[in-house]
C-alpha cells in the first residue's frame, strides 16, 4: 500500500520544528504560495520536496525538472514583508503556479529553535566550544525568544584564528571582519541571518558581548559595532542559514521516509575579489 503524505501533515511537522512562538522580527512561517486553508492542505498530496535557503530561479527550475511539488525555504519568494510582485519575483511566481508547486516559508522561529539554524551553524563552524547557552532577543508579543547561541570557547583564540577556523569549517574563500584581528576571543555570539539592527549591537555591547558571528549587518549596525568595539565576522547572505536548512532536509527525510526530499544549495549573490 502506497503511503500518502499531505501538505497539512508536513506543515504541522514544520510547526513543531519551528514553533511559532519563537518568531522574531515578524518573519512568520506560512504557506506563501499554494493552498491556504487547512481543508485544502489536507487535500493536497505531496510527492517530492525541495529544501532551500532561498528560492532562486535556479532552485525553482530544479524543482520543476524533478517534479517536486513542495519547496520549503527560509527566505520567501516575495521578500521580507511581502514585497511588490514584479521583476524576478513575478517570473518565479508564475513558474511556481504554472507547475503547481507550493512554497512553505520556515521563518525566523527556526533560527533559535532546538537543533535549528543556530545550532547547526555552531556545529558547522567547528570551533571548540566548552559551553553554550541561548541568546535572547525581542520576539514581539511573546516577549524574549532565543535567536542565537552565546558560546564560551574551550580556550582563547585570536579573531584571526577564529576567522580562519570559520572559513575552513564552512568552506568560505573570505569573510568580512570589523574590529581588531589580534584581540583574544573567549566568548562569541553566533547569531545567524541578516536581520540585526543598530539597536541589537548596542544591546550586545551592554551585555558585554565583544565578538559576533552573523550573516550580514546593515551599514548602521556595522558602524555601531566599530564604534562600540564589538568585533564582527560577517559570513555573507545565506551562508549562515545553509547548515540549518541542510539539517532540515535530513529531518524531513527521517520523518517522511515515503517522500523524496532533496536539498539545493543557495549561493551568495556577491563574492569578494582580490587583485589577480
Amino acid at each position: 500500500m502506497t503511503l500518502v503524505t499531505t501538505l497539512r501533515e508536513i506543515v504541522k511537522f514544520l510547526e513543531t520544528v519551528a514553533p511559532p512562538e519563537l518568531t522574531v522580527h515578524g518573519r512568520d512561517s506560512y504557506v506563501e504560495i499554494g493552498p491556504q486553508s487547512e481543508l485544502e492542505q489536507h487535500k493536497t498530496r505531496v510527492n517530492r520536496v525541495l529544501v532551500v535557503t532561498y528560492p532562486s530561479g535556479r532552485a525553482i527550475t530544479q524543482a520543476t525538472q524533478k517534479h517536486s511539488n513542495l519547496i520549503v525555504t527560509h527566505w520567501p519568494v516575495l521578500g521580507v514583508g511581502g514585497a511588490r510582485l514584479g521583476g524576478s519575483s513575478l517570473i518565479r511566481t508564475r513558474l511556481l503556479v504554472k507547475n503547481y508547486i507550493t512554497v512553505y516559508v520556515i521563518g525566523t522561529a527556526y533560527i533559535g529553535a532546538r537543533d535549528g539554524i543556530a545550532d547547526a551553524l555552531v556545529k558547522a563552524i567547528g570551533i571548540d566550544v566548552r559551553h553554550h547557552k541561548d541568546y535572547f532577543t525581542h520576539g514581539g508579543s511573546q516577549g524574549p525568544v532565543p535567536a542565537g547561541r552565546l558560546c564560551d570557547l574551550a580556550r582563547p583564540v585570536s579573531h584571526a584564528m577564529l576567522a580562519d577556523r570559520t572559513m575552513r569549517g564552512l568552506g568560505l574563500e573570505s569573510v568580512q571582519f570589523t574590529g581588531t584581528l589580534d584581540e583574544q576571543v573567549e566568548q562569541v555570539l553566533v547569531l545567524p541571518g541578516s536581520h540585526l539592527t543598530q539597536d541589537d549591537i548596542v544591546r550586545m555591547h551592554s551585555d558585554d558581548i565583544r565578538a559576533l558571528i552573523t550573516g550580514e549587518l546593515t551599514p548602521t549596525a556595522r558602524l555601531a559595532a566599530h564604534e562600540l568595539k564589538v568585533n564582527t565576522l560577517e559570513l555573507g547572505r545565506f551562508v549562515t542559514e545553509e547548515p540549518g536548512m541542510k539539517r532540515l532536509e535530513l529531518r524531513m527525510g527521517l520523518e517522511f521516509p515515503e517522500l523524496a526530499v532533496e536539498f539545493a544549495e543557495s549561493r551568495p549573490p556577491t563574492r569578494a575579489l582580490s587583485p589577480g
